[in-house]
């Protein structure tokens, strides 16, 4: 006796009647002339919205329609192919299909799946402030202890950093608070961490689909998916813009920042303020003061010929160069992330300071099961990719081959 099918079909996100869901479609017909028996097809539709709430309740409907299927056709074997987000509302349905013939198996078609996991923001982020409360607490400090030897400082007279006695409280005070911050901060970043990371664990839940019930799921991907590539860059931009405030990240455009500088010498700092304006210029240049004047004062004794310029001009243009690269990625991954909230593959759900706190990488299966069987076809590009894996004759073949595995086994 010939196998009996019968086969829901859940569109993606903004795509209801959808083509390749309608009667006499060619993924239905090509499908049907694959499989040994007779296939019966039904259309879930649900709203579209690009929203985790809307996949939720569309989840809910899905699971009811199907549990009325099965009871009305307990002699065919039920299967559900789903297309980009469509496939997250299949997936949530395992545990809910009440019925006594379970659900024969689940198709994904170019699905996007989020594996969120913590994210290390709470570490570069206080090593970098607690780095710069130290640096400069304790560099002012210094010089102003060294203040009390003329000789010593030689660049004091050229470079008033302070010129009266409300001059030295006010750099006192600064510097004492600075190296009390950074204090505090070490003392308090378990806390810090461990309140960052109840935060991360409830978006992680918030997130993640549920376990996987269903024995047979088929994830079906196209190399090139553009849904998978958005959402690497806006993970890789986000990701770019801590690790530039990771202290090896500080050091090398430190030492960079040094060999650009090298020529110029103890012109340098006129070459760097010339860039970054004056204004702008004093404003960036008047915490490094006190360190820059000790660097001129330690390569004075070791016979060294600099001023101090010099280290003044590379610190600046470090924390210039860390500073803009940090705000480009950070505003390149915001457009990216809006983007992807505009587009039907996107999370209107998923807000921005989630792709910091978190790393959430897309995925062709989802993570945490090892029930899924992939696989993955390559196209010649023609429109979107993504749009295009149900007219692939491969992706067709793969589909009916696990439909009747999963059929055969008992």
């Amino acid at each position: 006796m010939a196998d009996r099918y019968f086969v829901t079909l859940v569109h993606g996100t903004w795509a209801p009647n959808s083509s390749w869901t309608l009667p006499q479609s060619e993924f239905r017909l090509s499908l049907e002339r694959r499989l040994d028996g007779e296939v019966e097809y039904n259309t879930f539709a649900w709203n579209g919205d690009n929203d985790e709430a809307a996949r939720a309740d569309a989840a809910q409907a899905l699971s009811r329609q199907v549990s009325k299927a099965m009871s009305s056709h307990a002699e065919s074997a039920h299967f559900i192919i789903a297309h980009s987000h469509g496939g997250n509302i299949a997936l949530r349905i395992g545990s809910d299909v009440a019925n006594a013939t379970p659900l024969k198996g689940i198709v994904t078609l170019a699905t996007p799946y989020f594996d969120p996991t913590p994210r290390d923001v709470v570490a570069p982020a206080l090593y970098l402030l607690r780095g710069l409360c130290w640096f400069f607490g304790s560099m002012t400090l210094v010089f102003l202890v060294a203040r009390l030897w003329p000789g010593f400082v030689r660049s004091f007279d050229r470079m008033p950093v302070i010129r009266s006695s409300s001059d030295t409280i006010w750099w006192t005070a600064l510097a004492t608070g600075a190296v009390i911050a950074a204090i505090l901060l070490r003392q308090n970043r378990q806390g810090i961490s461990e309140w960052i990371r109840r935060r991360q664990r409830r978006r992680i839940v918030a997130i993640n689909l549920p376990p996987i019930t269903v024995a047979h799921v088929l994830s079906m991907s196209v190399r090139g998916d553009e849904v998978m590539l958005a959402f690497r860059a806006l993970d890789f931009l986000s990701k770019m813009s801590i690790l530039l405030l990771r202290p090896n990240s500080i050091a090398i455009v430190t030492v960079l920042s040094a060999l650009v500088l090298l020529p110029y010498g103890n012109q340098a700092y006129e070459k760097v303020t010339t860039l970054i304006g004056g204004s702008l210029g004093v404003i960036v240049t008047y915490p490094f003061l006190p360190f820059a004047i000790l660097a001129e004062a330690a390569a004075a004794a070791l016979h060294i010929p600099i001023s101090f310029a010099f280290p003044l001009a590379t610190v600046v243009l470090s924390a210039i160069t860390i500073t803009v690269l940090s705000v480009v990625s950070f505003f390149a991954a915001a457009v990216v992330h809006v983007a992807l909230k505009l587009l039907p593959f996107g999370m209107r759900g998923w807000r921005f300071l989630d792709t910091y706190f978190l790393q959430i990488s897309p995925r062709t299966t989802p993570p945490g099961t090892d029930k899924v069987e992939k696989g993955e076809i390559v196209m010649p590009r023609s429109g979107l990719m993504h749009s295009s894996i149900y007219r692939s004759e491969e992706c067709l073949d793969r589909i009916s081959d696990f439909m009747k595995k999963a059929v055969a086994v008992q």
